[in-house]
């Protein structure tokens, strides 16, 4: 019998593991919206569960790997889109998909992450907050 932390909860806890193996693995990832993706793809993300769990004591992994790697290419793609098209008024991009362009907030953020894609949340806090105080 699988581990049952919680009664409810499992895949928030997978989820949130599978975010920090990844940020540690390549900082991008800290910013790459996991939940995000996972529920605008939530019909496709409990198929692919049950694909991948064919009877109670064989589990077969493949189909759920196979679709987090689709979402994660998706999502790094977009990010790409957002970062070339920082300043414009785009339409493209992980909010622009969603939500229909960057919004004034992000605009500065996506300028920063495309000046120095190894910069730190911290360090991007700073940078901002001085701009703003100017």
């Amino acid at each position: 019998m699988p581990f049952l932390p919680t009664r409810d909860g499992n895949g928030r806890i997978g989820r949130l593991w599978q975010t920090l193996i990844l940020a540690k693995w390549n900082e991008l990832f800290e910013w790459l919206p996991v939940e995000t993706m996972i529920y605008y793809n939530q019909a496709k993300y409990y198929e692919t569960l049950k694909q991948s769990q064919h009877k109670e004591e064989t589990v077969e992994c493949s189909p759920f790997i196979d679709f987090m790697l689709n979402v994660i290419e998706y999502a790094l793609n977009q990010y790409v889109d957002t970062a070339n098209n920082a300043g414009q008024n785009s339409s493209g991009g992980i909010n622009g998909g969603l939500f229909g362009g960057l919004n004034e907030t992000e605009k500065p953020i996506i300028l920063l992450l495309k000046e120095n894609p190894h910069i730190r949340a911290f360090e991007m806090a700073q940078i901002l907050l001085k701009e703003k105080n100017k």
